[in-house]
């Protein structure tokens, strides 16, 4: 909270994000009212990574408060998905990458602002599928509201353009099958 003050003195308008593994009720109104811009728990390391990307951004780009809309890529890991991140962002997308099912159920669940789920096919611990039904049923089984995961928009962002597959997974629910390369205004 010293250092707090110290930076606020100095400058009012330079984002100050307070971390800790403390409970966020001991400290943050306190931090809020010395001028902390963001308290965060330093035990949820990706969505601290994700929001430090974001003020960067916001920075660098000389934007003041642009709205991001969270974006959540389920994608093997390859180099593509770094540069769509960058294109994305540009565009007013936060895109954040997971490479695994396990990841993307505990970002779903963590961070209550992703609007959309972007999904391979083909995951090293499974398929989009299995994701897509586990987050409907898990769901439905809570009655969770807030996010409202039953209703989060699932798409699939794939090389494979067989059409029997998206056939398949546009029976079963998905809000949309779209084939790479894919363009940034797409």
């Amino acid at each position: 909270m010293d250092f707090l003050d110290e930076v606020r003195a100095a400058d009012k308008k330079l984002p100050f994000i307070l971390v800790s593994c403390h409970d966020k009720d001991d400290y943050e109104q306190e931090a809020k009212c010395r001028g902390a811009t963001l308290c965060m728990d330093k035990m949820k390391v990706l969505l601290l990574q994700d929001k430090l990307v974001e003020y960067a951004y916001r920075q660098l780009s000389g934007e003041k408060a642009p709205t991001f809309h969270k974006l959540l890529f389920v994608h093997e890991e390859d180099t593509n998905a770094g540069v769509l991140r960058a294109a994305m962002l540009q565009k007013g997308f936060d895109l954040i990458l997971v490479s695994s099912i396990g990841e993307a159920k505990r970002r779903i669940f963590e961070d209550k602002e992703i609007e959309l789920i972007l999904c391979d096919l083909e995951l090293p611990d499974g398929t989009a599928m299995e994701l897509f039904h586990t987050l409907r049923r898990v769901a439905g089984m809570f009655q969770m509201k807030n996010p409202p995961v039953r209703l989060l928009p699932f798409f699939i962002l794939t090389e494979n353009n067989d059409l029997a597959t998206e056939y398949e997974y546009r029976h079963e629910g998905v809000n949309d099958y779209i084939t790479a390369p894919v363009n940034i205004p797409e």
